[in-house]
């Protein structure tokens, strides 16, 4: 596997991957972190000048080794004209883009954003198979402890292996004005997709999509100076409530189930009607003492309802290509809705609330929570609660609680680094299943920092891979290693 990254100027710059595996289980057995987070190992370049509001792409990627090899794609099944089930991965042989964000037009009464790109696209199947070589075994009713791959999100509509050429351009205008009390932003998208090839053997289809939508917002604030706390460091209250509506329509000549989906940001969007209610709430107060007081947001909540019209059908199994089986109607009917401001035509149509809270007990401490309800299904959805801490220079950690309704999984996790010395430092990662699937894994790791390399021991257990043992690493300096702070650095606003 090789990496590299170059600025030019000009405001140039590439980036380039080159990687290749010889075996459809080698990467999630001997990397089971890059493949569980990681990029696919293949063959990518990609070029990008980026300058104010405009940026111009380009990308190839393709799979040398004809394998998966990363956990994202796992999802996405093929059959085979055997019947056997194989995960594939979009190449794309190049992809161009080109987009402008915020321009302003008719002296600074429009805001114009464009987005274009012209496409190769095409599935790879991979040589290895879910059953045979990943151990994955077919869904049955009755068997509780049958292991399942995954709701696939692109491919929904097939996989063909031929290439599809796809030009898409997507163009919208904003007109905002502001008054004293509130902002309010109409718009109007316009968007063209076209593509060589089609499920239904037709040959070329030609999608077109208009869309009308507004933004509204306003803003008002109470303060409480009497408002006093030395246990909770609270000097003063500021409560600022900023309520939000957003709505969106459109209409379109074809259904999603009328493309091949390659990518759900542009052949998975609707011609869906949504509304979104929101209420974001900050409570300030001011901490730091006498010369050096700072507003901080003590408490935030906010609280969003999404609703949506003309909802697409969630895809069944049967209608992935192939023979049907016996994963028929499984769908994601109960996962959370979101709706994308930025794109709403590519929103998760599920009406639901969601919610998020986070307590600034300290400057170093921090009660972090959130929460989606299904309305379609009337169930929760998603759920979690966690405490990050930061104890300068040594201790960091974080322990929390989360919990995913449709797969019925609750996860109590732990993580954390110490710092013995300057150049010993110790961490731990843990995590314990406590619904019905019973999986635990922890390790724990010793860092020893050398002038230009740091030197690890990792003592680490997993029960569902059934796996344990002792690793032991050297990573130059700038590589990283062990467990990443960086997830503390910004819940602190670092």
């Amino acid at each position: 596997m090789y990496e590299h990254q170059h600025f030019f100027p000009g405001d140039w710059q590439i980036q380039i991957r080159a990687g290749a595996v010889s075996d459809p289980t080698f990467m999630e057995e001997w990397f089971e972190q890059v493949f569980d987070n990681g990029l696919p190992t293949n063959v990518s370049g990609y070029v990008k000048r980026q300058r104010q509001t405009e940026a111009i792409t380009a990308l190839v990627e393709f799979q040398p080794s004809d394998i998966v090899t990363n956990a994202e794609n796992l999802q996405e099944v093929q059959f085979d004209e055997f019947g056997i089930r194989r995960p594939v991965e979009v190449e794309r042989l190049p992809e161009f883009g080109y987009r402008r964000i915020g321009d302003s037009l008719a002296d600074d009464q429009l805001t114009f954003f464009s987005d274009n790109t012209l496409s190769g696209l095409r599935f790879n199947r991979s040589r290895g198979s879910l059953d045979e070589d990943l151990g994955f075994r077919r869904r049955n009713d009755g068997e509780d402890d049958s292991r399942f791959v995954g709701i696939p999100s692109y491919g929904q509509t097939g996989t063909p292996t031929e290439a599809t050429y796809r030009a898409d351009f997507r163009q919208q205008i904003d007109y905002p004005f502001h008054n004293e009390n509130f902002n309010f932003t109409p718009f109007i998208v316009g968007r063209y997709t076209g593509y060589t090839e089609s499920p239904d053997d037709d040959g070329s289809v030609n999608r077109l999509l208009a869309a009308v939508g507004f933004r509204m917002s306003t803003q008002f604030w109470k303060v409480d100076e009497s408002a006093q706390s030395k246990l909770f460091d609270v000097n003063r209250i500021r409560h600022i409530i900023e309520p939000q509506v957003q709505a969106f329509a459109s209409i379109s000549n074809e259904d999603r189930d009328d493309v091949y989906i390659y990518d759900e940001s542009i052949d998975g969007i609707s011609d869906i009607a949504a509304v979104q209610l929101a209420l974001r709430q900050r409570w300030q107060t001011k901490r730091g003492g006498p010369g050096r007081w700072r507003s901080v947001d003590y408490i935030t909540f906010n609280v969003e309802a999404n609703l949506f019209a003309n909802q697409p059908d969630e895809y069944a199994f049967s209608n992935f290509g192939g023979p049907a089986n016996n994963l028929q109607g499984i769908s994601a009917n109960g996962f959370r809705g979101l709706y994308f401001s930025s794109h709403p035509e590519a929103s998760i149509p599920r009406n639901g609330v969601n919610t998020d809270f986070t307590w600034r007990l300290s400057d170093t401490t921090v009660l972090l929570s959130d929460f989606s309800y299904n309305l379609d299904e009337m169930d929760a959805a998603t759920a979690s609660v966690g405490v990050a801490a930061r104890r300068d220079p040594r201790l960091s950690y974080f322990a929390g609680l989360r919990y995913i309704g449709e797969v019925n999984s609750t996860i109590a996790s732990l993580a954390g680094d110490y710092k013995l010395t300057p150049k010993y430092s110790f961490s731990t990662a843990l995590a314990f299943d406590l619904g019905d699937n019973g999986r635990n894994s922890y390790s724990v790791t010793v860092n020893r920092k050398f002038d230009r390399f740091f030197g690890t021991v990792t003592v680490f257990y997993d029960d569902q891979e059934d796996t344990s043992g002792i690793r032991f690493g050297i990573f130059p300096e700038g590589l990283g290693y062990g467990v990443d702070t960086a997830q503390f650095d910004s819940v602190f606003g670092n």
